[in-house]
């Protein structure tokens, strides 16, 4: 752009500095413009080429030379002043041998590995509480799932800040070695909180080094941002197992929906997020759950992430496997009542006194027409088995069959994201207090793939909004 005639000259410096990086020779750069090179360390440039060198031999598999690059994390994090000891840590790092290596170990000092906090990412069904029940169990570890947080939770509780807690409250405990967390981690912003949570807790510590690693449970016939083959092997699944599966209740009779509606939500992880990790590495959903244990073990080991005490024989998988679907049958059965609710029908909508109800509703839906109709209107009074609270559900069982009167308080949708069209009620007594849900509500309708129990997130968002009615249906108490 300068000067058209020293274009020759510059290509006679850059050929030669090509030559002399191609050879790993000291100083390749010093041919080329001031302009060009004045902003790097020329102890970095120096160490440049032979970084390449190591890459080039990676770079044919699109995903191993990431985890070579992050192992040699070190050449990525210049110091503000490149002193002698820096060039020589870097020049160790680099003349490892071609395998991943301890990752971070170089930005790490001599900190002992004291935490291995473990995302298992996938859709619903693709086997990532079974894995990491099994992993937990040969670990001795912690398995924190955010299905379980949220169904121990008191009524009115934000299952979500509750699930980061548990993270962070397990990160701080110094007796924890690993933690496997259990959740779909199909959205960036939900794998970013929880790393959060994990490096909050962990910083109490004061001391040792965390590692951060994904597996990601995935159909290899599936390319990168494309889950059709995994949405339909775990749609099969979910059916199979009907409701044994807690994260789809109670619309586990809409299994493909709501797989298929994460799979279309979910975002691919990106270079940035990959090289955060101290390990991102996939597994295959289809093999069986022994294999993928092992496998799962596999990869631990070899990124250095598996303590020597860790038994990795096949009759301590063979009982880590039998231990997790244990407690898958525990869950099958804990489900056995599904929930209690006032069941209604919407002829009510068609009596002279909710015609102002009505044309509001239709006005909504007008507004959403992806909109389905939720076929059997309810309002959940307790979303609870009777092995785990008989006092409610003994309550409860007094009332079943009763006719319960209550008011439509105002209509709340959401048009943004998913796409919900709900009614907040007001319930008599004893009806109110026996209600779990701190917004007693009837889901109008829900988008494709979008769950029922989301209607109590935007319940709490709008819980400010004034009340527009005063009539309102009656319904029945049904288990």
């Amino acid at each position: 752009e300068k000067d058209f005639d020293q274009l020759g000259g510059f290509w006679v410096a850059l050929k030669v500095a090509h030559d002399a990086y191609e050879a790993g020779a000291s100083g390749w750069f010093k041919t080329l413009a001031e302009s060009l090179v004045s902003q790097w360390h020329p102890q970095w440039l120096d160490l440049f080429p032979k970084l390449h060198a190591v890459l080039k031999v990676h770079l044919p598999e699109s995903a191993q030379w990431i985890e070579v690059l992050r192992a040699r994390r070190k050449l990525l994090d210049i110091p503000a002043e490149v002193t002698d000891s820096w060039a020589k840590e870097a020049v160790e790092c680099l003349t490892k041998d071609g395998q991943v290596a301890f990752p971070r170990a170089i930005a790490a000092d001599s900190d002992e590995l004291t935490l291995t906090a473990v995302l298992v990412r996938g859709l619903q069904g693709s086997g990532k509480s079974t894995l990491c029940r099994a992993l937990a169990k040969l670990t001795q570890g912690e398995w924190i799932n955010q299905d379980e947080v949220a169904a121990g939770a008191q009524r009115g509780s934000n299952a979500k800040e509750l699930f980061l807690k548990a993270i962070s409250a397990a990160a701080a405990k110094t007796q924890v070695r690993y933690i496997f967390i259990d959740k779909i981690h199909i959205l960036k912003q939900h794998r970013d909180d929880v790393l959060a949570a994990v490096m909050q807790g962990f910083s109490a510590r004061g001391a040792g080094r965390v590692a951060l690693v994904l597996l990601n449970l995935c159909h290899p016939e599936d390319e990168e941002g494309d889950y059709h083959k995994a949405a339909e092997l775990c749609t099969q699944r979910i059916q199979s197992r009907g409701l044994g599966h807690l994260s789809l209740l109670p619309q586990a009779v809409d299994a493909h929906s709501v797989v298929c509606g994460a799979a279309e939500d979910a975002e691919v992880l990106t270079d940035e997020e990959k090289c955060s990790l101290d390990l991102c590495s996939d597994l295959d959903l289809r093999l069986p759950r022994l294999m993928m244990l092992s496998e799962a073990l596999k990869k631990l080991k070899e990124g250095g992430f598996l303590a020597d005490g860790v038994s990795n024989d096949i009759d301590s998988m063979e009982e880590a496997v039998k231990s997790s679907q244990a407690h898958e049958l525990k869950l099958s059965s804990r489900w056995k009542t599904l929930y209690w609710m006032i069941a209604l029908d919407w002829h009510f909508l068609w009596e002279d006194t909710s015609e102002a109800l009505r044309l509001l509703l239709l006005e909504a839906l007008r507004a959403m027409p992806e909109l389905v109709a939720v076929n059997e209107p309810h309002v959940t009074l307790a979303w609870l088995g009777s092995e785990e609270h008989p006092e409610l559900d003994e309550e409860l069982g007094k009332l079943e069959g009763s006719q319960v009167h209550f008011s439509v308080k105002s209509v709340c949708y959401d048009r943004s994201g998913a796409g919900l069209l709900a009614l907040r009620v007001n319930l008599e007594t004893p009806y109110a207090e026996l209600c779990q849900n701190r917004h007693p509500h009837i889901t109008v309708a829900k988008g494709p793939g979008v769950a029922a129990k989301e209607s109590n997130d935007l319940l709490q968002r709008l819980a400010e909004l004034p009340s527009d009615f005063s009539s309102g249906p009656s319904g029945l108490v049904e288990k």
